[in-house]
């Protein structure tokens, strides 16, 4: 039935906004398909601790998750906690491999946890999806306040 409903909602959605709906909400994420490939998470909007929310749509900023490796390209806005020299900060760009990594699958959603040290930080990253493929990231790090994006996942 669940199925059913979200067939003619993504159905109607796509008859009324066909140019707009991109192609990550046309079709649903095959969770087990992902969990054995890694995850992708492309940002639409940045949204800092104590700043005005900005929109990243067509900045092509992502996010790739496994339980082998996290490589993120994403910008950062917000508070720096400790003295970071202008013009040496990289945003949100990091790579490494994870310390700790979870997935947890709900009936609603999917949450995947991982923490990466690089050499001057360590992030904490909670990546929250639906099946429908909108998703929530949060990375939380020690020289930085906490930044949520919002986006979709890429499969």
């Amino acid at each position: 039935m669940k199925f059913l409903i979200a067939t003619l909602l993504f159905a109607m959605f796509g008859f009324l906004n066909t140019a707009e709906v991109s192609s990550v909400s046309q079709t649903a994420i095959s969770v087990q398909e992902v969990q054995e490939h890694g995850y992708k998470f492309i940002a639409t909007k940045i949204i800092p601790l104590n700043l005005p929310s900005k929109s990243l749509v067509g900045d092509n900023y992502t996010i790739f998750i496994s339980e082998e490796e996290v490589k993120s390209d994403l910008p950062y806005r917000g508070v720096r906690r400790q003295g970071i020299q202008m013009g040496k900060d990289k945003g949100n760009r990091f790579e490494g491999k994870p310390t700790s990594y979870s997935v947890t699958k709900s009936e609603k959603e999917t949450r995947v946890e991982a923490t990466v040290e690089s050499e001057n930080d360590v992030f904490e990253i909670t990546l929250t999806f639906s099946d429908s493929g909108y998703a929530t990231l949060i990375i939380n790090s020690r020289n930085k306040e906490t930044v949520t994006y919002l986006g979709e996942m890429l499969n």
